[in-house]
C-alpha cells in the first residue's frame, strides 16, 4: 500500500515506546491501523531520553518531524542520521523544533524494511563491539555538566580503552590514568561565564580500529533573584508602586512582565505605562533589569491576589511570584450586632457581635452604657481564603435576662486597621419578673402547739397576690392546731403567678419535743472485757448535757453520753440511770432546759476458768456388767449459766451421751466402756468459751465375738496344699482365750478339734477394755477340707460367748485319687457264665467321669462309665455290674477318672480270675449262672485264700503259670488302655455307638 498522507504518534519514554498508534486517511481513502512497539535501551539508537515524535503531511506533501525538546535532533545523532540517509532531510534551524522531509510519497513499505535494516546493523555493530566510552558526570536525559559559576568544573572521561583522550575548548588532554579498572582522563578548573554551552568530548579507538566519540555540555548556573517589590502592607485608597527585579542572571532577559489574573490588576497589567531598565555589572558578570509598573490606587479587591513576574532569558523562562496584601475595613454595614432585647427574667439570652470583611481582622469592645465589660466566650476570628482573602471577626455576650437591664444600652465597637471603628448599639426594653415571697410566723413551735404563718409578695412585675393554695384555704395565711412530731422538717409551699410565672417560697416545720431515751432492759459484759452502753434518744432540739449514776447512789458515774465500763468486774454489775436534758428555743430568743431518763441492768459474765470440776470427783471408774453406775455431775462457775454436754469416746468412736450438766449411765454394761469428757460452754458478749474435764469407766464383761471371717475368702475352688487363715475379733475385759473348731455339715459333731496343720497368731490391745485379734492359720489345705467351716468361742473369769462359725464354707480342688489306697489293686474271683458286681472308689473335687476297661484295650472305649462331674460331694463310687460271665473277661481291669480341674488322672486296677470251683464246660453249655463271687484284694497273702475244691499239684503249677501271663498282660493291657484312652479324648467317641450288651449307668 502507498501512504501519501499519515499522521503519526510515536510517544517516547524512558525505557520503551509505551504506546504507538496510527490511523491513516489518504487520498485513496485507504485506512491503516497497528501498533509498534522499539526497545529504545539500545545502546545505538539512544532512545534514552523522553520526548514526542509527530509526523505529518503538509499540503505540499512534505513530511514534518516536530521534536518538542530543543536540540533533540542534535542530541540524538543516531536518529538523525538514519533520518539523513532514509530521507534526505535538512534542518531548517537550528534552534527551532521542525526539520522538513522531503519526498512523503515514499512507500511506508520500503521505509520500514530500511529502518528495520540500518537497526539490524547498528545492533550487529554494537554487539561486535562492547567497549565503554563515557563522560563521567553528564546526565543521562539531556547528556549535560551542570555546575555553579565561581565552582570547580572537573570533566572526565572514562572508558575501557587506552587511547582515551578529552578536548574542551580546543585543547586536547591525554594524562590517561588506570582508576578502578578503567582509563581516566580528567583536569579541573574554575567555572566562568564563557564555560557556558561549551562541548567535552571524548574519543578512543577499538581493537577493530573503530573510532568511538561522545559528547556533553556544559551549563553553568547563577542564582538568578527575582523579586516582586512594593506588594506588601497597602492600605484601601492608598498609592500603589509594584516593580519587579531580576539581578543576578548571565544573560539579559529578552522578556519581563507582569501576569494577573484579576480584574483589579487592569492598572498594573497596562504595558504602554509601564517602564523596563537593565543594568550590566562587570564585576559580577551579570545583568540587573527592573520592570516598573506606573502607580495605581489601591482597593480592597486587591487582597490576596497573586501578581506573577516571569522572565525569559537564554531559552528558559523563571518566574517569582507573591501575593497582594491590602488592609482595609471595618465597614458600616458589614459590622451587625444581634439578639432579642426583650424577654423574662432568668431566661437565657445572648447579644451577637459580628463584622464580615477587614483585613487584618477587627477587635471588639463591648459598652453598656459607658462601662466596658467583657463576655465570657472568646473571639472568633475566621479568614475567609477566598479570591480577595478577608476575615470575619465574631463573639457572643451569653447571659440571663435581669430586671436591672431593662433601658440599659449594649455597644460594640469594632476596631480596625489605622484604628477605624465602627459602633453598633441595641436597647433592653422592660425585663418582667416573677413574684418575690415572704413569709411572716414562727415556724419553730412544741408539739401540740398551733401554727400560724402568712405569706406575702414583696415584688414582681407585673404585682400578684400569695396563697398557700388548699391547705390554707387559698389565702395567705396558715394555721395547723395540735403540732405533732411526726410533722418535724415537714415543708409547706406559699405561691404567686404572673405572665413571667408561678414563684414558691417554702418554710420547714421545726417541732420541738423529748428527750426520750430508750435503753436495752439489760446488757451483758465479760468480766475484764470493756462494755459501752449507747442510749437512743429521740428529742428536738438534740441533748446539751448527760449524766449517769447507779440506782440508791447520788455520784455521778460518767458525763458522756455514752457509757464506758473498762476492765469490768463482777462488782460493778447493778441498775444504771441516764439523764439527757435538751434546751428549747422561745420567743424573743429565750431558751427552756428539758430533762429525760432511763434505766438499764448491767451484767457482768464470768465463769469457768479453772472451776470445771466431777462430782464425784473421779478419773477411772470400774464396774461389773450389770452394776447400776451413780449419775456423775459436771461442775463450773458461770454467769450467765454454763452450757454442757458429754461425750463418750471408745477407740476411734464418739458419742453423744448428754446435752446437760448430770450424766446417767444406768447399768453398767461393755457398751459403756470408755473416756467419758463433760464440755463446759461459757456463751459471753464478744466470744465463746469452752473447758473439759474427763474421766475413764471400765466394765468386766465375758466375751463377745466381733467378727470371724477367712481372709480373702475365695468362692471357687481352692488349690490343694495353698494356705488359708481366718481372723476372729473378740471384745472381753479381763482379756479373753479363744479356742478354735470345725464345723461340717456332713459331721454329726459340729465343733471337731484341729489337727496338726494348725496353727495360730494372736494379739492383744487392752485400751478402756481388751480387743484380742486371733489369726488361724491352715497350713496346707486338702480336698477332705472341703466343706469345713472354722468356729470359734471365747472366755475369761466373767464367762464364755457363744460359738461363731465363718459364714461361708470353703471347698478345695483335687484330682481324682482312688479313696483308699490299700483297694487301688482288687482281685474278683468268678466262673464264666455268673455275675459279677465290681466297684471302685475315688476321692474328687469337683466330682469326676469314671470309665472301665478291659486290658488290652484296642478302641479307647470305655465298657462301662459313671458320670458324676460337679460339685457338693468328694467321695464318689462307681459300680460296674455284669450280668453274665463270658471267658474274656477274665484278666486286668482298670478304671480310670478325671474331672474338670485339669489335673492327673486317677487309676484303679482290678484282677477278674477264674475260681478254683469252676467247671471247665461252662462256656459251652449255657446254664444259669452262678450268682457267688469271691473278691481278693492283692494286699492279701496267698495263704489266707481258701483252697481249690479238687486241685491238686498240676493246679498249682498252672496257676503259677497263669499268673506270671495274666501279670504281664496286665501291664501290657495297661499301656494300650492308657494309649487308647488319650486316643478316644482326641477323637470324641460316643459310646452309645457301640453296643456291648451291658448295662449303663448314669
Amino acid at each position: 500500500m502507498y501512504v501519501r498522507c499519515c499522521c503519526c504518534t510515536y510517544i517516547f519514554h524512558n525505557s520503551r515506546v509505551k504506546y504507538t498508534h496510527y490511523q491513516t486517511t489518504c487520498r485513496r481513502r485507504s485506512a491503516l491501523n497497528g501498533y509498534y512497539l522499539f526497545d529504545t535501551n539500545d545502546t545505538k539508537l539512544k532512545f534514552q531520553g523522553y520526548g514526542m515524535l509527530l509526523w505529518h503531511c503538509n499540503a505540499q506533501n512534505t513530511l514534518k518531524a516536530f521534536f518538542p525538546l530543543k536540540g533533540f535532533i542534535e542530541r540524538r545523532k543516531h536518529l538523525r542520521a538514519l533520518i539523513d540517509v532514509d530521507f534526505h532531510t535538512r534542518l531548517v534551524h537550528a534552534d527551532t523544533d521542525v526539520m522538513n522531509i522531503q519526498n512523503c510519497n515514499y512507500r511506508f513499505r520500503d521505509i520500514m524494511i530500511l529502518y528495520l535494516t540500518v537497526v539490524l546493523v547498528l545492533l550487529v555493530k554494537s554487539a561486535l563491539s562492547q567497549s565503554v566510552l563515557e563522560v563521567v558526570g553528564a546526565t543521562n536525559d539531556t547528556n549535560t555538566i551542570n555546575v555553579q559559576k565561581g565552582e570547580n568544573l572537573t570533566l572526565t572521561c572514562r572508558s575501557d580503552l587506552e587511547s582515551l583522550t578529552l578536548e574542551y575548548a580546543s585543547v586536547i588532554y591525554n594524562d590517561t590514568k588506570m582508576i578502578n579498572g578503567f582509563y581516566t582522563v580528567s583536569f579541573t578548573k574554575i567555572a566562568v561565564r564563557d564555560d557556558d554551552n561549551q562541548i567535552v568530548t571524548c574519543r578512543a579507538t577499538n581493537a577493530t580500529g573503530e573510532s568511538l566519540k561522545i559528547e556533553a555540555k556544559v551549563r553553568v548556573q547563577v542564582d538568578v533573584k527575582i523579586t516582586l517589590n512594593g506588594v506588601k502592607n497597602l492600605t484601601e485608597g492608598d498609592t500603589a508602586n509594584i516593580s519587579c527585579t531580576v539581578s543576578g542572571s548571565l544573560y539579559e532577559p529578552s522578556s519581563v512582565m507582569f501576569v494577573c489574573i484579576s480584574s483589579a490588576c487592569t492598572s498594573l497589567m497596562n504595558q504602554t505605562s509601564q517602564t523596563i531598565n537593565t543594568v550590566y555589572d562587570n564585576a559580577s558578570e551579570t545583568f540587573t533589569t527592573v520592570l516598573q509598573a506606573a502607580p495605581f490606587s489601591v482597593t480592597s479587591d486587591l487582597n490576596e491576589v497573586w501578581i506573577i513576574c516571569p522572565v525569559s532569558m537564554n531559552g528558559s523562562v523563571l518566574f517569582s511570584r507573591d501575593n497582594v496584601s491590602v488592609f482595609y475595613g471595618p465597614y458600616q454595614d458589614s459590622v451587625y450586632l444581634t439578639g432579642y432585647s426583650d424577654w423574662h427574667e432568668g431566661y437565657p439570652g445572648g447579644l451577637t457581635c459580628y463584622s464580615t470583611l477587614s483585613n487584618p481582622a477587627v477587635t471588639l469592645t463591648w459598652y453598656n452604657g459607658s462601662t466596658v465589660f467583657s463576655p465570657d466566650s472568646p473571639v472568633s476570628v475566621i479568614k475567609r481564603n477566598s479570591a480577595y482573602g478577608y476575615y470575619e471577626t465574631r463573639q457572643e455576650w451569653d447571659f440571663k435576662y435581669s430586671r436591672y437591664f431593662s433601658g440599659s444600652n449594649i455597644s460594640c465597637v469594632a476596631t480596625g486597621h489605622q484604628n477605624k471603628t465602627v459602633i453598633k448599639t441595641r436597647q433592653f426594653g422592660v425585663i418582667h419578673f416573677a413574684p418575690e415571697l415572704v413569709i411572716l410566723g414562727n415556724s419553730i413551735i412544741d408539739e401540740g402547739d398551733t401554727l400560724n404563718l402568712t405569706c406575702e409578695v414583696i415584688a414582681a412585675s407585673p404585682m400578684t397576690n400569695a396563697s398557700w393554695g388548699p391547705i390554707g384555704n387559698g389565702s395567705d395565711e396558715l394555721v395547723i392546731a395540735n403540732v405533732q412530731r411526726n410533722q418535724d422538717g415537714n415543708y409547706y409551699n406559699c405561691f404567686a403567678e404572673n405572665l413571667v410565672r408561678k414563684s414558691y417560697k417554702d418554710v420547714r416545720l421545726t417541732v420541738q419535743y423529748g428527750p426520750d431515751i430508750s435503753l436495752s432492759w439489760i446488757r451483758t459484759v465479760n468480766e475484764g472485757t470493756s462494755l459501752t452502753i449507747q442510749p437512743y434518744i429521740r428529742g428536738n432540739p438534740e441533748p446539751v448535757k448527760f449524766t449517769w449514776k447507779r440506782e440508791g447512789s447520788d455520784a455521778v458515774v460518767s458525763t458522756d453520753k455514752n457509757l464506758l465500763l473498762e476492765n469490768a468486774t463482777r462488782e460493778q454489775a447493778g441498775v444504771y440511770i441516764f439523764e439527757a436534758t435538751s434546751v428549747r428555743q422561745r420567743e424573743n430568743n429565750a431558751t427552756e432546759e428539758v430533762t429525760g431518763n432511763a434505766s438499764i441492768i448491767v451484767e457482768v459474765r464470768y465463769g469457768l476458768g479453772e472451776s470445771l470440776s466431777l462430782s464425784p470427783n473421779i478419773s477411772v471408774i470400774e464396774f461389773n456388767e450389770g452394776d447400776p453406775v451413780p449419775q456423775i455431775t459436771c461442775l463450773a462457775e458461770c454467769v450467765p449459766e454454763c452450757d454442757f454436754k458429754w461425750n463418750q469416746y471408745y477407740r476411734n468412736t464418739m458419742r453423744h451421751r448428754s446435752i446437760n450438766a448430770v450424766l446417767d449411765l444406768d447399768n453398767a454394761s461393755s457398751a459403756l466402756v470408755g473416756i467419758y469428757m463433760c464440755e463446759a460452754i461459757y456463751n459471753g458478749d464478744q466470744n465463746r468459751i469452752r473447758r473439759n474435764v474427763t474421766f475413764e469407766l471400765r466394765v468386766k464383761y465375758k466375751p463377745k465375738i466381733e467378727s470371724v471371717a477367712v481372709n480373702d475368702f475365695n468362692i471357687n475352688l481352692y488349690s490343694e496344699g495353698t494356705p488359708i487363715t481366718t481372723t476372729a475379733k473378740v471384745r472381753a475385759y479381763p482379756a479373753a482365750k479363744l479356742t478354735w473348731g470345725i464345723r461340717n455339715d456332713q459331721f454329726t459333731n459340729q465343733f471337731l478339734p484341729l489337727d496338726s496343720r494348725y496353727s495360730v497368731n494372736q494379739s492383744v490391745e487392752c485400751s478402756y477394755d481388751c480387743e484380742v485379734t486371733e489369726t488361724l492359720t491352715l497350713s496346707s489345705a486338702s480336698c477332705t477340707d472341703t466343706g469345713n467351716k472354722f468356729s470359734v468361742y471365747a472366755e475369761n473369769e466373767k464367762g464364755n460367748s457363744t460359738v461363731q462359725s465363718v459364714l461361708n464354707s470353703i471347698y478345695v480342688g483335687c484330682s481324682p485319687r482312688p479313696l483308699n489306697s490299700s483297694l487301688t489293686n482288687q482281685t474278683y474271683s468268678t466262673c464264666e457264665g455268673e455275675e459279677l458286681n465290681m466297684t471302685a472308689s475315688f476321692l474328687s473335687n469337683p466330682g469326676p467321669w469314671m470309665g472301665w476297661y478291659l486290658s488290652p484295650d484296642t478302641s479307647g472305649i470305655p465298657l462301662y462309665y459313671t458320670d458324676e462331674r460337679g460339685f457338693g460331694s468328694i467321695i464318689h463310687h462307681t459300680n460296674y455290674h455284669i450280668p453274665f460271665v463270658y471267658k474274656y473277661m477274665f484278666g486286668a481291669w482298670i478304671v480310670e477318672a478325671e474331672n474338670y480341674g485339669g489335673g492327673p488322672v486317677g487309676r484303679a486296677f482290678i484282677e477278674v480270675v477264674q475260681h478254683p470251683n469252676c467247671s471247665g464246660d461252662v462256656h459251652s453249655t449255657f446254664s444259669v449262672p452262678r450268682t457267688t463271687t469271691s473278691v481278693q484284694s492283692t494286699t492279701l497273702s496267698a495263704g489266707n485264700m481258701a483252697p481249690s475244691q479238687g486241685s491238686g499239684q498240676t493246679g498249682v503249677i498252672v496257676g503259677s503259670v497263669i499268673g506270671s501271663l495274666l501279670l504281664i498282660a496286665i501291664i501290657v493291657g495297661g499301656a494300650i488302655v492308657f494309649m487308647r484312652y488319650r486316643k478316644k479324648q482326641k477323637g470324641n467317641i460316643k459310646l452309645h455307638q457301640f453296643d456291648l450288651g451291658m448295662t449303663r449307668k448314669t
